[in-house]
């Protein structure tokens, strides 16, 4: 059973292709890369914070995509995304083995979903399923009025995204341009590290934008054509 064809997701979403645990950077984030892979492989829940654009999302598809590589039962859904539905859609979800749940702290708050959140944890841990929730704030910070809610989510591992150095930025960089047909050398790499957000999701942005513009413009990305494209 995938992801896209159990009969009650109609949210489930797709999972972008780059979307691995093995692209995931930086040495102070190796512990959670394994702990996500356990998850992934039926072991536990894990709970994983950060700022917007460091990586959260990646971390979570790529963990469903781990979890479904191996031929089991997993779905990637967004909080964002269930908020439109009703709360019956978490019916029947602990027959999966994986249940990922990007933002789920913007679901804290909402009465009847913090509710729906805590019976579908309690039937999935019954089950011997796995869950992995990505949020802004820690189970404590995330302002859950179901206190039972928090002390779930805090039941496992949770971790801080550690954010990268920028020599790691500069490698990343580099590693997503090859995977794109692209050529870019490290001075041009750290050329684009130092003038933008600090983070990889702002990297990718970046990536995304100058790929577009060196396929338009049959252009190598030079320091000149960046500055122009990106009208620094």
């Amino acid at each position: 059973m995938s992801a896209l064809s159990h009969p009650q997701l109609p949210l489930a979403l797709p999972l972008r292709e780059h979307s691995t645990l093995d692209g995931f950077a930086g040495v102070d984030n190796a512990a959670l890369v394994v702990a996500l892979r356990s998850a992934a492989d039926g072991q536990g829940q894990v709970y994983v914070y950060g700022p917007g654009r460091s990586g959260r999302s990646h971390l979570l598809e790529a963990t469903v995509r781990h979890a479904l590589d191996k031929g089991l039962a997993a779905c990637y859904l967004s909080a964002a995304e269930l908020l439109t539905a009703p709360v019956g859609v978490l019916e029947g979800l602990e027959e999966m083995s994986l249940i990922a749940i990007d933002d789920v702290d913007r679901l804290a708050g909402n009465a009847e979903w913090e509710e729906g959140l805590f019976h579908l944890y309690n039937r999935v841990r019954d089950s011997g399923g796995s869950l992995v929730f990505t949020a802004a704030q820690p189970p404590s910070g995330a302002k859950f009025c179901l206190p039972d809610v928090s002390s779930r989510l805090a039941a496992g591992p949770v971790f801080q995204i550690a954010a990268l150095t920028d020599a790691e930025l500069v490698a990343l960089l580099v590693k997503r341009a090859a995977a794109r047909g692209l050529s870019v050398s490290e001075d041009v790499a750290v050329f684009v590290v130092n003038r933008c957000e600090r983070s990889a999701g702002a990297l990718v942005d970046y990536l995304v934008q100058l790929d577009h513009s060196a396929l338009v413009h049959q252009r190598r990305l030079t320091v000149p054509f960046i500055k122009a494209v990106l009208g620094w």
